[in-house]
């Protein structure tokens, strides 16, 4: 019987020098990424849409939703293409940052529909146990949930201040780093 132990330097093993080293360097990516995001009102556009997030996780946790893991991904997913967008507008690629934008704005705008629509009482579907010990569907009305308008709120006031950034900010140059076209470019 031969004692097999894998190479500490293999890419499969996942405690191996190697993979911290690239854990290491992702975050140092993303730190001077974060870093590099002057403009107060890119700032003040992400922390509104993060609160929403929060909150709306929040909710989607504590709440009677079936779904609440679709409420997560869905977050995740577009903050994510929020800070695709602007990495597009920090390198200067106009044809990218609209696309982002408009691609963002939209998603950002069928969830904030989404949430409001759950916001007031209804039906679900739910498991019941009945004497057997088996588990059986059942309707039962779910509660309003009030606190769903805020991440609702915070998907439509980003929307808005993602479109006035594409549509004006970016197209003079600020926003982004926080210096403008002039300043840039001496």
């Amino acid at each position: 019987m031969t004692d097999s132990k894998p190479e500490p330097n293999s890419k499969k093993h996942p405690t191996s020098p190697k993979g911290v080293g690239r854990v290491r360097s992702d975050a140092g990516r993303l730190n001077s990424f974060v870093r590099s995001i002057q403009s107060p009102y890119l700032w003040v556009g992400l922390v509104i849409y993060l609160a929403g997030a929060t909150v709306g996780t929040f909710v989607a946790l504590t709440a009677p939703l079936n779904d609440w893991f679709m409420h997560a991904a869905m977050y995740v997913t577009l903050f994510g293409l929020l800070l695709v967008y602007v990495r597009s507008a920090q390198l200067r690629r106009p044809i990218a940052r609209v696309v982002y934008a408009i691609v963002a704005a939209l998603l950002l705008s069928f969830f904030a529909w989404a949430l409001f629509d759950l916001v007031e009482p209804r039906l679900d579907v739910v498991e019941r146990v009945d004497e057997a010990g088996r588990s059986i569907p059942a309707l039962e009305e779910r509660g309003q949930l009030a606190w769903l308008k805020f991440p609702a709120i915070a998907c439509v006031i980003t929307a808005g201040w993602l479109v006035i950034h594409m549509l004006f900010i970016a197209r003079l140059g600020g926003g982004t780093t926080g210096k403008t076209v002039e300043a840039s470019s001496s």
